[in-house]
């Protein structure tokens, strides 16, 4: 029992340590703290001491009284924004390099952001593309707004542990949970049924269809790099991998992944 308050008590302060000289990453997050995660884990990160405040029907806020944070959420419960109230006594920076431990002007914001901000009428807020709001009080920095990012490059999905609502697998083995969850019983003795060619050729563009579209494989999702550094990108390829390791995965035979692999390296 005293061993596990020890820990507790270590991963708090750590915490605590780690808040007072953290480095605001614009459209991610604050270390774990990211865009895409759910609220159980932001709780789990943060703690509990908050005060839930609704936005409309269905987006709200947690507002932490005791840390400078507020965390936005979607109607899945999903972070989609990261709010810092500043206390200039913290050793705050962005990851551009925006130091934060004295007054913030605009023009400290423009020498490392630049001019290329937009904003909206009678707004106090500069906005960035890559992700980043700047909200003033009397023309000094007051709170910054994390958020995605909205450059022409695409948002970066690789770190999202959900997109749109739905979790995004890290690996393989989560892949069959995942399918073993949305697919059921039924559907899985079906698969069974049938052979590996039938099932392949039936699924491509109904759950093969499904899993590209939806775990992030044309948006650059964790999934999807976990199959880029095997020598995989081709979304049709990883879902085709993904489901023939499935098939043979329920069936009870070898998944057989680097011969899969090298094969689709190997296709012209």
């Amino acid at each position: 029992m005293h061993r596990k308050l020890f820990i507790l008590v270590i991963l708090i302060s750590s915490f605590k340590i780690s808040l007072s000289q953290y480095i605001i990453k614009e459209g991610k997050g604050i270390d774990s703290l990211t865009l895409g995660i759910k609220e159980t884990k932001v709780i789990n990160i943060l703690g509990n001491k908050f005060k839930r405040k609704p936005i409309d029907t269905t987006d709200y806020i947690l507002d932490y009284y005791n840390k400078p944070i507020s965390v936005i959420f979607d109607k899945d419960s999903i972070v989609y924004g990261i709010e810092v109230k500043l206390n200039y006594t913290l050793n705050i920076k962005t990851s551009k390099g925006l130091k934060l431990k004295s007054r913030v002007t605009i023009k400290d914001i423009e020498s490392i952001y630049g001019e290329d901000w937009w904003t909206t009428k009678e707004s106090n807020e500069i906005e960035y593309d890559m992700g980043i709001v700047f909200e003033l009080r009397q023309d000094t920095l007051s709170k910054i707004i994390i958020q995605a990012s909205d450059l022409d490059s695409g948002n970066d999905y690789s770190f999202y542990e959900y997109i749109n609502g739905i979790y995004i697998p890290e690996n393989l083995s989560q892949c069959f949970k995942q399918l073993d969850n949305m697919l059921g019983d039924n559907n899985i003795h079906e698969i069974k049924s049938k052979s590996e060619t039938e099932f392949l050729t039936n699924s491509h563009f109904n759950i093969g269809l499904w899993i590209r579209n939806n775990w992030g494989l044309w948006q650059g999702s964790r999934l999807y790099y976990y199959f880029e550094t095997k020598g995989i990108s081709e979304p049709d390829n990883i879902s085709s991998i993904i489901l023939t390791s499935y098939y043979r995965n329920i069936k009870g035979h070898k998944i057989k992944l680097e011969e899969q692999i090298n094969k689709l390296k190997k296709a012209p």
